[in-house]
């Protein structure tokens, strides 16, 4: 796998025209279409299984588990269905660099997406190894794309009748992958450390991830990097699925295309930014995060101060709903360091504490209460990563795949998840007067209009011309701006708002959960049970825990406290200091090291305890837990 860095991709724009081989080229550059067809249909099927691993439930309960998951509707089957075919979403955004001579080739977007489930229904079944209770269902959809950009994304596929299969590894289970495989299945390359969460690890899957050691990471850049290949993880840990998409060209068809067809075009002829609303109050979440004074966060201003920060993070996604592409260009001479057009009028400004370009005017976050806790999105690629339209304006590749060469296609857009550094806002000084705050966390795109949602301004040999700003960068250089027609009405999709509540304790951990999660490893319905335990700092500790007689089982949580926050820190599954299962009869020892000191305000030497019933109808009792 290349690393997506790499710039010949980028080399090879030729406005609609990819080059990605000599072949590709001479098919890339026809004509649209001998028969002039107006678009292009590809029909795509999957099928799949899908299921909910039990190992971790005590062999006392988990048949009352097992029999949970059989009475399921098939929504929840479907939610966990669509959560699992997310995965094949990072290989098929980044195909150019799993493939030498093709580009992207990405799935029809979620909407147009349909499952259809065994009429067996679930059933309970051994997979790896595994107490599974699972089910069978076949993906469909419709790409609806240009006729043009077909032999850069599969040659196979020029022709009616054309076929191609892309093979894929996935997870039977797709809940706590992270939990169960560690960093296993998530490809980093490109991406700061520590990207990937337990959250957004689909985001990041690659199946084809091995073990690596040192220089030759690719894959893994954050610790502790895994001892097994993704592949061997997931037979392992989770049960194994293996299947291919296939694509297939069909003939063209009006009644088709109206059928299949998804996304408004604003402006036919210019690029036209929208803020996707629903993804951000639906994906925020509230973390604790210790922030080193030196660190990067620190240095470039993405929280207020250094320590334990509360921070309320959350999705931002954009799509260009207009009918022409969002055209950036050039960060640096095809990654060789030299500074491009963009990086020379200092719009870009190399970070040598990430060691890379950021783009500071993305766009803004606040979160509205009478504190307004503010932030920036600090980006370091704008970057076309998942097609959101399905029509014939939308091509299914594009050349903005990689950060050297930048831009948002048409019916395209760019997705900065929950989990990145700065994708945030501080939260940690909003006053919470109750049990709780409610307010409208808002992201507004593009608020310094360096992005040209409109036709840009070109000088007489066709380049395009920039104003000077009262912006400067951080050594005080002064800031140029790209002059721009802008489009009427343009900004007014690009502010894009959600109630969302904080409480005064707690985190994402302690929240309700939303995906019908059980077991001892979800990062949610967890409540606090003692807010502080001392210990000495740095020490190993035993505790011995149980239940009363007859109790249900109940997963228990060691997290550290902040002194200065004077708050128990709501921790997940692979942050806790220790964990375990306390089943009913017996006692169940949790180890863990007493937090050591982090600062002189820090000194560590406490614990709390968060415990939940392993299935959240089952009534919560008090873990007793003693020193042994």
């Amino acid at each position: 796998m290349s690393a997506r860095t790499e710039p010949n991709y980028a080399r090879s724009l030729l406005v609609n025209c990819m080059t990605v081989s000599l072949a590709a080229l001479v098919l890339a550059c026809e004509p649209a279409d001998a028969a002039g067809d107006p678009g292009a249909l590809i029909d795509v099927v999957m099928t799949g299984r899908v299921g909910v691993v039990l190992d971790e439930f005590p062999a006392g309960s988990r048949d009352r588990a097992a029999e949970l998951f059989l009475a399921k509707p098939l929504a929840f089957w479907e939610a966990r269905a669509r959560r699992q075919t997310r995965m094949t979403n990072y290989r098929l955004a980044f195909r150019q660099f799993f493939h030498d001579d093709k580009l992207q080739l990405p799935l029809p977007p979620d909407a147009g997406l349909h499952y259809e489930f065994a009429g067996d229904g679930a059933r309970r079944d051994s997979v790896d190894g595994h107490d599974v209770v699972v089910i069978d269902y076949t993906l469909t959809g419709t790409l609806l794309g240009d006729v043009a950009s077909i032999p850069a994304s599969e040659p196979a596929l020029v022709d009616v009748g054309g076929t191609w299969e892309e093979p894929f590894v996935l997870p039977l289970d797709p809940e706590y992958l992270r939990q169960r495989t560690g960093y296993a299945c998530v490809d980093e390359e490109d991406f700061p450390p520590d990207s990937s969460d337990e959250e957004n690890i689909a985001d990041f899957f690659d199946h084809e991830c091995d073990v690596e050691v040192a220089p030759d990471y690719a894959c893994h850049l954050s610790e502790p990097r895994p001892t097994e290949s993704c592949v061997d993880a997931l037979h392992d840990h989770v049960g194994a699925v293996d299947t291919v998409v296939r694509f297939e060209r069909r003939a063209w068809d009006p009644q088709r295309a109206d059928e299949v067809r998804l996304g408004e075009v604003t402006t036919p002829d210019a690029p036209d930014l929208a803020v996707v609303g629903d993804v951000i109050g639906s994906s925020a979440r509230l973390v604790y995060r210790y922030i080193a004074p030196d660190s990067c966060t620190m240095r470039e201003g993405c929280v207020g101060g250094s320590g334990w920060r509360r921070l309320l993070q959350f999705d931002a996604s954009v799509q260009n709903v207009g009918g022409a592409d969002l055209h950036l260009g050039e960060v640096d001479y095809y990654g060789e360091g030299v500074d491009g057009e963009l990086a020379a009028h200092n719009i870009y400004e190399y970070s040598d504490c990430h060691q890379h370009y950021h783009f500071r005017f993305y766009g803004d976050f606040a979160y509205a209460t009478d504190e307004h806790a503010e932030g920036f999105k600090q980006s370091f690629c704008l970057q076309t990563t998942s097609r959101a339209g399905n029509h014939e304006k939308s091509p299914l590749n594009t050349p903005y795949g990689s950060c050297d060469y930048q831009g948002i296609a048409a019916g395209w857009g760019d997705d900065y998840i929950a989990g990145l550094d700065c994708q945030w806002v501080d939260v940690t000084d909003v006053a919470v007067p109750g049990a709780s705050v409610t307010a409208p966390l808002v992201f507004t795109s593009n608020p310094d209009r360096f992005l040209c949602e409109g036709a840009p301004v070109l000088d007489d040999a066709g380049a395009r011309r920039y104003e000077p700003t009262d912006l400067r960068t951080e050594t005080g250089a002064a800031i140029e701006r790209p002059m721009c027609e802008f489009s009427s009405g343009w900004d007014g999709n690009n502010v894009g708002e959600r109630p969302v509540e904080i409480p005064a304790v707690g985190s994402y951990v302690t929240a309700a959960c939303d995906r019908e999660q059980e077991g001892p490893l979800r990062n949610c319905g967890f409540a606090e049970q003692t807010a502080a335990i001392a210990c000495n700092a740095g020490e190993t500790v035993e505790l011995g825990c149980t239940i009363p007689a007859g109790a249900a089982p109940m997963a228990v949580r060691v997290c550290p406290v902040s002194a200065v926050l004077g708050v128990p820190l709501a921790c997940t599954y692979v942050h806790a200091l220790g964990t375990g299962v306390v089943d009913d009869g017996a006692m169940t020892t949790v180890r863990f090291t007493c937090p050591a000191p982090l600062a002189a305000d820090e000194p560590g030497g406490e614990v709390s305890l968060f415990t939940a019933p392993l299935l959240r109808s089952d009534p919560g009792v008090e873990v007793a837990c003693m020193p042994l």
